[in-house]
């Protein structure tokens, strides 16, 4: 399979629409189709369903595109790492940023390595964990910097690099009534709303597993959002419990905030640096993880932990 054909696999697989697909490759809808037409004549397998609503791949062409990521990601890859021998400073990087890491760590760093780095563009997207893992295998991504759960499995194809511990708890507004109170314990916690992450992550799968351990009926009043910002300004309203990291609590400069002391419901996070295991990082890619780890370095050592 040749770059190009990799290319228009995927392209014409994340659109859906041959339209779609060739306007973001900048080629003719009828240089799309036929290059696609072609590479499925020469291997002899029906790579998409054509329908009246756009072309889905079969299941020879969604073992196929996972070849085809591979082989683009290596491609840009390849490109970033001979950039660099020739003493070129610039190029492209795209990471992924998870939701607990995106407030100081990541801005930080990358204001760093703008400085040194003026000519590379770096594109970083803001994510879950799981998600995020799920782009870098595709090849889609550098690399990933995140907290995820502790109950996440990591593909083994996967290896990280451990930063530091997050550790959180819950939180509620200083307008919530459970806010002046000395002592809370779970019990109190029945009924209350919730912020939590969209549906099909593990942090409602814990929480429910908590209350149901302690015989209490678990929670199923949430209102959901993949926003911290908007989970922030839910929790200072008094509207719901939510969860924020020590360290952050910290940063904070109002009262408006107040952190509920529920040891079952605290939790220890790994941030890390995620990558995938059989490719090696551009060199444009490590200068930016060394910058993350100074600064993450930096912010322990500014929080007393510094091991």
């Amino acid at each position: 399979m040749e770059t190009r054909q990799a290319k228009h696999i995927i392209s014409l697989a994340d659109h859906g629409s041959y339209a779609r697909a060739a306007e973001a490759l900048g080629v003719t809808q009828s240089a799309l189709t036929q290059s696609i037409a072609r590479f499925e004549s020469e291997i002899g397998v029906q790579l998409f369903d054509r329908g009246r609503f756009g072309a889905a791949p079969t299941e020879a062409g969604r073992l196929l595109l996972t070849r085809a990521r591979a082989i683009s990601a290596e491609n840009r890859l390849a490109h970033a790492e001979l950039d660099a021998f020739k003493g070129a400073t610039r190029g492209d990087l795209l990471i992924g940023v998870g939701k607990s890491v995106v407030q100081h760590l990541i801005p930080e760093a990358l204001a760093r390595f703008a400085r040194m780095r003026p000519n590379v563009v770096v594109t970083a997207l803001e994510g879950w964990s799981t998600d995020l893992f799920a782009q870098l295998l595709r090849g889609d991504l550098d690399f990933v910097v995140s907290a995820a759960v502790p109950s996440s499995a990591i593909d083994p194809e996967l290896a990280q690099q451990v930063l530091f511990e997050q550790h959180e708890v819950l939180v509620v507004g200083a307008s919530h009534p459970l806010a002046g109170r000395k002592d809370v314990a779970l019990a109190d916690l029945v009924g209350q709303l919730w912020l939590a992450p969209p549906a099909g992550t593990g942090r409602v799968r814990q929480l429910q597993g908590v209350f149901q351990a302690a015989g209490l009926p678990a929670p199923v009043r949430f209102m959901r959002t993949d926003s911290v910002t908007l989970l922030f300004e839910l929790v200072r309203l008094g509207v719901a419990i939510g969860w924020a990291t020590v360290e952050l609590m910290a940063e904070r400069e109002d009262n408006s905030i107040v952190a509920l002391n529920i040891e079952e419901l605290a939790m220890t996070r790994t941030a890390s640096i995620t990558m995938r295991r059989r490719t090696r990082a551009s060199p444009l890619a490590t200068v930016l993880i060394e910058e993350i780890k100074r600064v993450a370095a930096a912010d322990l050592k500014r929080l007393g932990r510094a091991s």
